[in-house]
Formats: C-alpha cells, structure tokens, sequence
C-alpha cells in the first residue's frame, strides 16, 4: 500500500476507521511513495489545491531535466514526489512550445525511443503538462506562484467551487507563508510555512516545508455508491482534512466544468471527458478503494457501466468494489 498508492499504516488506519464510521467509500489515486518519509520527516507538507502543478516522477528527472535532488532545510533529498518549478526544457524565448516540443520529440527519437510507442507518447504527455504549467496564467500555474511567491503569502481554500458545493458550507481560506527556493541548477522549490504570522510576515519558528504529493480522491459515496449530500459530502471532508490522510479538496468524479460565466456543465457529460478521464484513471488498473469492512481494494472504475445526471446523481461502477450487503 505504501509502495503502490503512498499510503502509510497510519492513514490506512484512520481512513479504515473513518469508512467504518459513517459507512462509506473512500476511493483515491496513488501518490508517489516518497511522499510518507517526506511528511514523517517534517520536510515536507501535502500539496494544497492553490497549487496545481504535478509532483516530480523519475520521467521528469530524466528525460525532461529535473534536477534528481532539491536541498530542503539544509538536507539533500530526492525530488521524487515533490513540487519543483522548471522552465520546460527546449522552450526559449525564440523558441515557443511548438518549436520547442518538437525538439523534445527529436530528442526522444535521438534516445531511439520508438515514435509510435507508448513510452513516446506518456513523454510526449508529460512535456506538454509541465508546459501547460508554465505558460497558464491560471490559478495554481507558474505565473500565479511567481506572484504569491513576490508577496510573501499564498492563500490557501478547498476550491469547492469546482464542485458546486453549496457555499455556505465552505471553509474560510487560510493564509500560508510562501517562497520559492532557488536550487543549484537554476530550479525553484515552492515552500510553505504553515505557523505565518501575516502582520509581521514573520514565519513562527522558521519552519520552512517543501510542497509533496497530496492524496486524490477520485470519489467519496454511500456504502451503495450513493452520491452524498453536500451537508454530508462537506463534513467528510472536513473531518478527512484533519486526519492525516489530510485530504485538500473533493473528490475528481465530482467536478464541474465552467463553460462560462452562466453555463456549468458536470464534468462527465461534458464532450472532452475522454481526455480527462485520466484524471480519475478510468478503465486503467487500479484505484485504491476502501469500504465500511475496513478493507482496501484495487479497483478499477469502468465508464461503459457508470451513469452520471450531477453532483447528487450518478453511479461508479468500480470492477472489484466493495458490494454493501442486502438489506
């Protein structure tokens, strides 16, 4: 479970209880494992929703020119599992991402990667996600973390908006301390100091945190695969965020899509779910599922057989559930 999914004993243990509890399903994407050592050490805290960039893998480092090690709090540690900031390799300023994507496809080619393989295409993938993070203005990209970095601060909320959760039931925002370190290679690595003193901008104790995998729900129902209320939905969470699974925002099966200022559309009736779908590693093997018996599962979630209408009304049909016995 550690190895696989980057859940330690502990958390197994308090989200088994908590499953038990209020008789539910809890299912989630794996994180890198080195994320465990990191929060146990204290080097490191799990990724909030305010940042949206993907965690350093072994790919990264080697194929797209992420620095293998990062120096957090005067000790030298692997970046694997940890939020690092680097300018896409190839892209320059007369050289744009196709220009520059096309240097990277060379350069996978020049390492006789086979054009048509799956290899070439998850590397394909990938440069293009670390370039989507450096060039979208977005909340959460690059350019915002540049700016919360100049200031001093990031604010810190559970985005529940993306999930249409009745507003009343959010969480205040909270503000963190933020920075952006300067590695030996020219990377940066965002940190966080959750003890700011925002008056004076002092960070309380000088405990200064790396940013690490967090864990992804991809969905939280009724013991049946119910859809929960968002009174019940919202309490989940909260209770979740401070156990230390230390969950960071809802579930992926229930986000909305803004289309525009007046027009929502549920994330899996809209068009392009194909090319999300990856989000909740549907059809692929396997998302971990834990059930009210205490049990954790390797399922895997098949769209042909799941039904979606909203955020109250839809079903996952996860091969290898946990089946709630008959009444």
């Amino acid at each position: 479970m550690a190895k696989v999914y980057g859940i330690s004993q502990q958390m197994f243990a308090e989200l088994a209880a908590f499953c038990e509890k209020y008789d539910i399903l809890v299912t989630l994407r794996s994180r890198a494992s080195e994320a465990i050592s990191l929060i146990e050490d204290g080097l490191s805290t799990v990724k909030p929703a305010a940042i949206k960039l993907k965690t350093v893998n072994k790919l990264d480092i080697k194929y797209l020119g992420f620095p293998p090690e990062v120096q957090i709090s005067g000790r030298t540690v692997s970046s694997v599992g940890q939020v690092v900031v680097r300018e896409p390799i190839f892209l320059a300023t007369d050289c744009p991402a196709s220009c520059a994507l096309l240097k990277f496809q060379n350069s996978l080619l020049a390492d006789n990667i086979a054009r048509d393989s799956a290899e070439y295409y998850q590397l394909q993938y990938r440069w293009i996600q670390r370039s989507g993070e450096w060039i979208n203005p977005g909340e959460g990209y690059i350019h915002e973390l540049r700016l919360a970095a100049d200031s001093d601060e990031l604010t810190l909320d559970w985005h529940w908006q993306e999930n249409h959760i009745d507003p009343s039931l959010t969480q205040t925002p909270e503000t963190v301390g933020f920075r952006m370190s300067k590695q030996a290679d020219g990377s940066l690595l965002p940190e966080v100091c959750e003890t700011w003193q925002a008056a004076t901008k002092i960070c309380s104790g000088g405990q200064w945190k790396s940013v690490t995998g967090d864990v992804d729900l991809v969905s939280v129902t009724g013991a049946d695969g119910s859809p929960l209320s968002d009174k019940a939905y919202s309490r989940v969470l909260q209770e979740l965020g401070a156990t230390s699974v230390d969950i960071q925002h809802p579930a992926t099966a229930t986000w909305y899509n803004d289309v525009d200022d007046v027009t929502s559309m549920f994330d899996p009736t809209d068009p392009d779910f194909s090319d999300k779908a990856k989000y909740v590693q549907a059809n692929e093997c396997c998302v971990m599922q834990v059930g009210p018996d205490g049990q954790a599962r390797a399922v895997r979630l098949d769209l042909q057989g799941s039904s979606f209408v909203d955020k109250n009304n839809y079903f996952l049909n996860y091969v290898g559930r946990y089946m709630a016995p008959a009444p």
